[in-house]
C-alpha cells in the first residue's frame, strides 16, 4: 500500500495514484506523472549534456552548466516544493557548505585571487554544484524518478562513449577541432581528457551493473527480464570497453574492486552469475587493448614521480596565501606564477589543476574553505553511512554508493572533481544517496533498486 509523503505544490495534488511513477512515495496525478518523468528526463539530458561538450571544463561552460543545474533544480521545486521538516533536515549539510562559499566571496574581496577576472565564473560554478546536489536531495524523494533519471543519463553516457569509440575506430580522431578524441593510442573521449572520460565509463559501468543485479535478483517475469539483462551488460560491456581505451591504471583498477563489490548481495553470498559475465566481459573487451595497457602499467613509476613532484609543489604554494587561497578558478595562474624550477617547469608547465581534491581546494579557497566543505562532507557521510548499516542497501543504492567512491577517489589523484560535468555528477548521485538517508521513514519503503 502506497505510503504518505509531504504535501505536494498545487500542480500536483491529487487523489488518483498512478503506479508508473508514485510507488510509495506519494499520490499523483496522470498529468502530474508526466510532469515528473519531464524532470527526469531534464535531470538526465542536464547531467549528461556536458559529455558532448569537453566537460563544460572552461569559463563558458562553467555558466552553462550552472544554468542548466539550476533549471533542473527550480523546475523541481516549482512542482514539488519539500516541506520545512525537510529543508530542516538538510541544514547540519547546507549550513558549513554555504559558509564556505560565504568564505569564497569573502576572499575575492579581501584577498588577491590570482585570476580577478575569472572569479565570477567560478563562484557561479560554485552555485552550479549546489543545485546539483541539492537536486539529488529532490531526487530521492521520488525514488521511481531517480530510477528513471539514472536510466536516462546511463543511455546517453553510453551513446557518448559509443560515438567516441566510433570516430576512434574510423580514423577521425581530430573530427572536433577543440578536443581530439585519441591522442597516443589513448581515447580521450567528447570530454577530450583519457582520466576523466574513464571516470564516466567508470560510474555508467558501475550504475548499469547495478541494473544488471537488480534484475537477476527479481523475480522472474518471462522475456522481459532477459532483455533487461541483456541490455544493461550491454551497457556494462560498452563502458568496460570505454574505459580500457583510456588506458587509464587507476581507474581500471578501482572500477574493477567496485565492481567485484557489487556482486556481493546483502547475505554476502557471491553471485557467480554475476562474476562469470563480469570476468568474460573485461577479458574480451581487454583484448585490443592489452598491449596499450601493459605500455602503461609500465610507465607506472614516472607517473608517479610526476605526481609526487607536483603535489610537493603545490603543497609549497598553501604558505603563500594559507587563509584566503588564490581565488576561485585561480589556480593556474598561480601555478604558473611560482614556476622558478626548471625540472617542475619541465613537466608541470601545462597542468591546471592540482590533480588532488584537498590541495584543490585548499588553494582555492584557503584552510577555513577547506575545512568547512571537509565538515559538511563528514556530516554528510555519516548520515549516509548509519542509514545504511541501519537496513538492506538495494542495488541502486549500491551502484550509486560505488560510483560515488570511484569518483572520490580518482579526485585524489586527477582532476576527475575539478571538471563540472563530472562534479555535477558526483553531486547528484552524493545528494540523492543523503536525501535517502535523511527523508522520514515513511519515505524509504519505495527502494530504488
Amino acid at each position: 500500500m502506497p505510503s504518505p509523503s509531504p504535501a505536494p505544490g498545487p500542480q500536483l495534488r491529487s487523489a488518483i495514484a498512478d503506479p508508473r511513477i508514485a510507488g510509495s512515495v506519494g499520490v499523483w496525478s496522470p498529468k502530474a506523472a508526466e510532469r515528473l518523468r519531464a524532470i527526469a528526463m531534464l535531470a538526465a539530458v542536464a547531467l549528461a549534456s556536458g559529455l558532448f561538450f569537453r566537460g563544460f571544463n572552461d569559463i563558458a561552460g562553467q555558466a552553462v552548466f550552472t544554468l542548466l543545474m539550476a533549471a533542473l533544480l527550480g523546475t523541481a521545486l516549482w512542482y514539488d516544493a519539500p516541506s520545512e521538516r525537510a529543508w530542516r533536515a538538510t541544514l547540519p549539510v547546507l549550513l558549513p557548505a554555504l559558509a564556505a562559499f560565504g568564505w569564497l566571496v569573502l576572499g575575492s574581496i579581501a584577498g588577491t585571487p590570482a585570476a580577478t577576472d575569472l572569479v565570477p565564473a567560478g563562484l557561479l560554478s560554485w552555485l552550479g554544484g549546489l543545485a546539483a546536489l541539492l537536486a539529488g536531495w529532490w531526487s530521492a524523494r521520488h525514488p521511481p524518478l531517480l530510477a528513471r533519471a539514472i536510466d536516462l543519463w546511463l543511455a546517453i553516457a553510453v551513446a557518448h562513449l559509443v560515438l567516441g569509440l566510433v570516430l576512434v575506430a574510423s580514423g577521425a580522431t581530430d573530427a572536433f577541432a577543440f578536443w581530439p578524441v585519441a591522442r597516443g593510442r589513448r581515447f580521450l573521449g567528447l570530454i577530450g581528457n583519457a582520466n576523466v572520460t574513464a571516470g564516466i565509463a567508470g560510474v555508467t559501468a558501475l550504475l548499469a551493473a547495478a541494473r544488471v543485479r537488480h534484475a537477476i535478483a527479481a523475480p522472474r517475469r518471462g522475456r522481459r527480464d532477459t532483455l533487461v539483462v541483456a541490455m544493461w551488460s550491454v551497457a556494462v560491456a560498452v563502458a568496460l570497453l570505454g574505459l580500457l581505451a583510456t588506458a587509464s591504471r587507476f581507474t581500471l583498477a578501482v572500477t574493477l574492486v567496485l565492481l567485484g563489490m557489487l556482486v556481493a548481495p546483502a547475505r554476502h553470498r557471491i553471485d557467480w552469475r554475476l562474476v562469470a559475465a563480469g570476468v568474460a566481459l573485461t577479458a574480451l573487451a581487454a583484448l585490443p587493448f592489452a598491449r596499450l595497457i601493459r605500455s602503461r602499467f609500465g610507465l607506472l613509476s614516472d607517473g608517479i614521480d610526476t605526481r609526487w613532484l607536483m603535489w610537493r609543489r603545490y603543497a609549497a604554494m598553501i604558505g603563500d596565501a594559507p587563509w584566503f587561497g588564490h581565488g576561485a578558478n585561480g589556480f593556474p595562474a598561480a601555478a604558473a606564477h611560482s614556476l622558478t624550477d626548471v625540472t617542475a617547469a619541465r613537466f608541470t608547465w601545462m597542468v591546471n589543476s592540482a590533480h588532488d581534491l584537498p590541495l584543490q581546494l585548499i588553494l582555492s579557497g584557503g584552510l577555513p574553505y577547506a575545512a568547512l566543505l571537509a565538515a559538511a562532507g563528514v556530516v554528510a557521510v555519516w548520515r549516509v553511512a548509519r542509514w545504511m548499516m541501519r537496513r538492506p542497501v538495494a542495488a541502486q543504492d549500491a551502484g550509486m554508493l560505488c560510483a560515488c567512491l570511484l569518483l572520490l577517489a580518482l579526485s585524489l589523484i586527477d582532476i576527475v572533481l575539478d571538471v563540472p560535468t563530472t562534479i555535477g555528477v558526483a553531486l547528484f548521485l552524493a545528494g540523492a544517496l543523503w536525501g535517502r538517508a535523511i527523508a522520514p521513514p515513511l519515505q524509504q519503503d519505495g527502494a530504488i533498486g
